[in-house]
């Protein structure tokens, strides 16, 4: 399973550098942090995620 969270986790890396204005990437990659234990780094994403979706008109 681990092996599959770090390919995860280069795909949402590389979609964010691809796409960097899509919040649904930030979540996606949070989603994948906090999965791994990595806690800090998913609520620097959710919280990413949450500065586009404010934005929005």
């Amino acid at each position: 399973m681990k092996g599959n969270l770090d390919a995860g986790l280069r795909d949402h890396n590389k979609a964010i550098r691809l796409d960097p204005d899509d919040a649904d990437h930030y979540f996606n990659r949070g989603r994948t942090r906090e999965e791994k234990g990595d806690l800090e780094g998913a609520l620097r994403d959710y919280t990413e995620a949450i500065g586009f979706v404010q934005t929005m008109p």
